[in-house]
């Protein structure tokens, strides 16, 4: 295989995987993709005709493996992902030998059976989130509370086996990625085994985020733009309180509703009952 090491870190849309999938990016040793995984079986009609033979033919998974790669070397092409550490550049060797890092969100969790075909060694990596802060951020879009506890639960049984089923799982929390980033940074290296596990910066997207009256705001620089941020610096944009002013939104009739439905996934998930 072209891609000797595959992390796939899923979780849910608006659950923190954005920041969780920079933090990652931020390492030397891990590129990624510039689109999702579901993403990518969708725009590459290659990927979407082996992904129904790739439990069966070989041929499959490698044409699966070798798209993977070649979008992978679209990293020399980003210009913020170009940058193997700050001012520095990869090279296409450099990039070559680094580890595919994959994203998906909801549904796309259904295409980590065919990436175990491909890739038996995956190293999975759940994002955990406050299924009361998702909950939301899913009624603010003109979903219902009932929608946000389907897709916790459907999700929640479905990393509850790869947990079984896979032994190189790990599970992290958005909270605590918001707490102390740098900490679960190096939980996450040291699990994924690439070296450094220690970094002095880390590298995140400015994208929009919710404020104390529930409208998204850039909280710095240009919107979609990479930057690069040490341990002094990096409490000026992640807000550790979030969680608390979503679920502050929610009234006791939407809170109910979604305990009804959740519990296993909230206890899976490590989080209290609101």
């Amino acid at each position: 295989m072209l891609n000797t090491k595959v992390i796939l870190l899923s979780g849910f849309a608006r659950g923190g995987t954005n920041i969780a999938w920079n933090l990652m990016q931020s390492h030397p040793e891990i590129c990624s993709p510039i689109y999702e995984t579901g993403e990518l079986f969708q725009r590459f009609w290659v990927l979407r005709f082996c992904r129904m033979l790739a439990g069966r033919s070989g041929f499959c998974q490698r044409v699966i493996d070798t798209k993977l790669f070649s979008s992978k070397l679209m990293t020399l092409e980003n210009p913020d992902n170009k940058f193997h550490c700050e001012g520095k550049l990869y090279t296409r060797e450099q990039v070559a030998n680094t580890a595919l890092c994959l994203k998906s969100v909801n549904d796309d969790i259904f295409l980590t059976d065919v990436l175990l075909k491909v890739y038996p060694g995956l190293y999975f990596i759940a994002l955990a989130r406050n299924g009361y802060a998702l909950s939301d951020g899913y009624i603010r879009r003109e979903r219902t509370v009932d929608d946000a506890a389907r897709l916790y639960y459907q999700i929640s049984e479905k990393m509850k086996r790869y947990a079984d089923i896979i032994p190189r799982f790990k599970m992290i929390k958005f909270e605590d990625i918001l707490q102390r980033p740098f900490e679960v940074a190096e939980e996450v290296f040291a699990f994924l085994d690439v070296h450094p596990h220690r970094l002095d910066k880390l590298r995140f997207k400015s994208k929009k985020v919710i404020n104390k009256k529930g409208k998204h705001r850039v909280s710095f620089g240009n919107e979609n733009q990479k930057y690069w941020f040490d341990r002094d610096s990096i409490g000026q944009i992640l807000d550790s309180n979030v969680d608390q002013m979503q679920m502050d939104r929610l009234s006791d009739e939407m809170i109910w509703e979604f305990n009804r439905k959740t519990g296993p996934a909230l206890e899976f998930f490590g989080y209290d009952k609101y």
